[in-house]
């Protein structure tokens, strides 16, 4: 993975990358940049685990360019990335715990086992 990370998003590439894989969990995060013009770009990723009993065994990732504003040139769009990036999302996705997960979130249940 460290050979396709440009040097600005080394750090926040691996480390996200590190959680996915030691936790299990999936890791969406959203970084921005502007275009000569002052548009924002956003690149989301996910990274998935994949693996079984437990065990990561590959990471799986998806990349997506979005600008509301404007286009832009993919070729050239990574040199953005190098001047300025902003970490604006970066969130852990817990794995459904069964059933009923779907009707409260993992924070809701840690939450409600707090209570007395």
């Amino acid at each position: 993975m460290e050979e396709v990370l440009p040097p600005a998003l080394k750090e926040f590439g691996l480390t996200a990358a590190e959680q996915c894989v030691t936790s299990g969990c999936a890791i969406y995060s959203v970084f921005s940049t502007y275009n000569s013009s002052g548009h924002t770009i956003d690149c989301e990723r996910l990274l998935l685990p994949l693996g079984c009993d437990g065990r990561v065994e590959q990471l799986v990732g998806s990349l997506q360019l979005i600008s509301m504003a404007e286009s832009f040139n993919r070729d050239t769009v990574i040199r953005h990335f190098e001047w300025k990036t902003d970490v604006s999302c970066a969130i852990r996705i817990y794995a459904s715990a069964g059933p009923r997960s779907h009707l409260t979130s993992t924070t809701e249940k840690r939450e409600a086992a707090r209570s007395p």
